[in-house]
């Protein structure tokens, strides 16, 4: 039997031609899935970056005064766009930096800014709508992120609200709010009424042990029973001499008058000129909490006695 002999000529052209079609395609496939990939990582790392500078200027809108945050818009470029909205906007740069954030090169930032009343009278200038739009382009496609928050002006108190976190308990020990009338709270969130600066009723708190709380709170044990100038503690708001001061800044908090048409308006809000506070005892607390016997010994409470904030009486 004989046997067919395979041809020992080598590649024909033929062949070749497949061959280089087959690696073309396969190039071509190759190619394409790493320009695919490449663009889905720069993008993905373009959105990040869009994504921390909005998040960013948001953080720092919210932590800053009202005030403050116009004076901002003041110094940036703007297109009025209606009475009450304005653009404002910053192209990235080396040196961009718009709300003590840096933007790069390859991002712009968008700032529309909606007054939401539209009364021309100052007074009512206490609350801003704010869209922030990131506008980045990846290859020749323009995408952007977007965020948005509402900007108030500062209503407060005429004094910083009692921080509980921070009442001086020892361990085993709680607390219960005690209520104008000499009553505790039933809880250790109180509702309002418990204390009023403006009408200088001071903030206290019964502090004991969790034991005697808990027969308070259930009535097995009178208040009168227990309670004693040692176990009270008083809120002591940040002040300096004769004024409060807003949260831990060195801003004074004051009464603000306004006519509305023919109605008088009144609230709290936070002054323009910073003081400095009494004592660095503060530190950058709103306020600390002292013993009813200690109140003429120690040096803050003594002197937020002697202001227009001192109790009627202890």
């Amino acid at each position: 039997m004989k046997q067919k002999l395979k041809n020992q000529k080598g590649a024909t052209g033929a062949d070749v031609l497949v061959a280089l079609g087959v690696i073309l395609v396969a190039i071509t496939i190759v190619s394409t899935l790493y320009v695919n990939t490449v663009l889905v990582s720069r993008s993905v790392v373009r959105a990040s970056g869009a994504t921390r500078i909005a998040t960013n200027i948001v953080e720092n809108i919210n932590s800053m005064l009202y005030r403050n945050f116009k004076t901002v818009l003041g110094n940036l470029d703007s297109e009025q766009i209606s009475d009450v909205k304005k653009l404002y906007t910053c192209e990235g740069g080396p040196a961009a930096n718009i709300f003590n954030t840096k933007v790069p090169k390859g991002y712009k930032v968008e700032i529309l800014v909606e007054d939401i009343f539209s009364n021309p009278n100052p007074h009512f200038d206490i609350a801003k709508e704010v869209q922030i739009t990131v506008t980045y382009k990846v290859s020749s496609n323009e995408k952007n992120v977007s965020l948005s928050l509402c900007k108030q002006l500062e209503m407060c108190e005429a004094a910083n609200e009692p921080d509980l976190s921070i009442i001086p308990l020892a361990e085993g020990q709680s607390y219960l709010p005690i209520m104008n009338v000499n009553e505790v709270a039933n809880s250790t969130k109180p509702g309002s009424g418990w204390y009023d600066y403006s009408n200088r009723v001071w903030a206290r708190v019964l502090v004991d042990t969790t034991q005697n709380i808990d027969n308070i709170k259930n009535g097995t044990v009178e208040l009168a029973n227990i309670m004693n100038s040692s176990k009270v503690y008083y809120w002591i708001p940040r002040f300096s001499e004769n004024v409060a001061l807003y949260k831990t800044t060195n801003y004074p908090i004051i009464l603000t008058t306004a006519a509305v048409g023919s109605n008088t308006i009144q609230y709290f809000t936070v002054g323009e000129t910073a003081v400095s506070t009494v004592d660095s005892e503060f530190d950058l607390k709103k306020g600390i909490w002292v013993k009813q016997d200690e109140l003429t010994t120690n040096s803050l409470s003594s002197m937020f006695l002697s202001t227009q904030y001192g109790p009627n009486a202890l």
